[in-house]
């Protein structure tokens, strides 16, 4: 009866968040280091210093390219309106419109920040920054003014703490490190709880659970239960780069960009 109950369970995890579609949804004619989505469906690739826009039907809308800021580390969308790139090696934060102007442009040694890993957009017009240098989270209005900062997170967890990537949602900041898992802090930068996705590289905060890709399988996390299931395994296009966004599971190949539906 248990193991019945299991499996019946696991279905249900399948059918409820999905398995990836055989063929690509739309396939995109360009390569890219990494992608990630607007809530209006857009897409936008990085590729060395450069930040292209496609629309969601993956005609190129624009470019944003400036050579002097170096490489573009990673780009926030969630704002359609108000796109963070993020320059690592130079220090950089620049603020683009939805047609990818620059309309704000922030040197972060100004900020009191001298090594910054991480950078993401935040609500009310603010931004969060991670600092590897102090190991604190900060968040700065458009005033650029400190309006919070977190305690020193390699105290926190007693070891040096590395993130790759940083997304805020729903008043919560959501910041991962492969290893450790996805550590939760709520909207004054207080710690909350580690959720134990060890291997993700990519992942979305849904209403019920976190969907993430790690090591070529899609997982699902469940708030309601506190555990983990694969939903998939055997991605589409296996060497290429895999990322998550919403119902979307999109492959960075060689060639191109190939858009699958989940």
């Amino acid at each position: 009866m248990m193991t019945s109950r299991i499996i019946l369970a696991l279905l249900a995890t399948i059918a409820c968040h999905g398995s990836v579609a055989q063929q690509p949804l739309l396939v995109i004619d360009s390569k890219a280091d990494a992608i990630t989505m607007d809530p209006l469906g857009n897409y936008f690739t990085t590729m060395g210093s450069a930040v292209s826009k496609f629309d969601s039907n993956g005609k190129w809308v624009s470019v944003y390219d400036v050579k002097k800021f170096g490489a573009v580390t990673s780009v926030d969308a969630s704002n359609p309106f108000k796109v963070l790139v993020f320059h690592k090696d130079f220090l950089q934060l620049v603020f683009l419109d939805n047609k990818l102007t620059a309309r704000t442009h922030i040197n972060i040694i100004d900020l009191g920040i001298s090594q910054p890993t991480l950078a993401c957009t935040a609500n009310n017009d603010q931004f969060w920054i991670y600092d590897s240098q102090t190991f604190r989270l900060t968040k700065f209005n458009n005033l650029l003014e400190k309006t919070l900062e977190s305690v020193r997170l390699n105290s926190l967890l007693e070891k040096d703490f590395r993130p790759t990537a940083m997304i805020e949602q729903n008043e919560q900041l959501y910041v991962l490190e492969e290893g450790i898992g996805l550590l939760v802090f709520d909207k004054y930068a207080s710690y909350l709880k580690t959720i134990p996705l060890k291997k993700a590289i990519s992942f979305v905060i849904e209403d019920t659970g976190i969907r993430s890709v790690s090591m070529g399988e899609i997982t699902y996390y469940d708030f309601r239960n506190l555990q983990e299931s694969v939903v998939q395994q055997n991605l589409p296009d296996q060497n290429s780069k895999h990322f998550i966004f919403r119902n979307k599971l999109i492959c960075l190949t060689e060639k191109n960009i190939k858009i699958y539906e989940l």
